[in-house]
């Protein structure tokens, strides 16, 4: 039996082990997402993006106010298509940092944002 851990997963946990001789849990923003790709997008009437299909409870994302149903499509000012493109910003920051949401909610597109309050990238 064999698994692999990416790169970018086990990069953090092997730094704060070298640093502090321990591992801090990682910053969760507390969704469970799906893909829209332009396709789905079009047929659905939905922006390209990643829908929310859960948040958890007292998340940080729940803090914010991102809801069930919200299309994240730009996170600190970038694009945001995919779930793996929002990883990849997320885990570019560390505590105390802001992450900027923007999302699309039925017609309307808000700006929301998430405070990185525990963990590291």
């Amino acid at each position: 039996l064999g698994f692999a851990i990416p790169i970018d997963h086990a990069k953090p946990i092997i730094e704060s082990l070298i640093k502090t001789g321990s591992t801090i849990e990682p910053f969760r923003l507390g969704i469970y997402t799906q893909d829209i790709p332009a396709d789905q997008a079009q047929q659905y009437n939905l922006p390209e993006g990643v829908y929310i299909i859960q948040v958890e409870k007292g998340s940080a994302a729940e803090k914010a106010g991102l809801l069930r149903g919200d299309v994240i499509v730009a996170a600190n000012r970038k694009a945001v298509k995919t779930t793996e493109a929002l990883q990849a910003i997320k885990n570019s920051l560390n505590p105390g940092d802001k992450l900027a949401i923007s999302i699309v909610r039925g017609s309307d597109k808000l700006d929301l944002e998430i405070v990185v309050t525990g963990g590291q990238a």
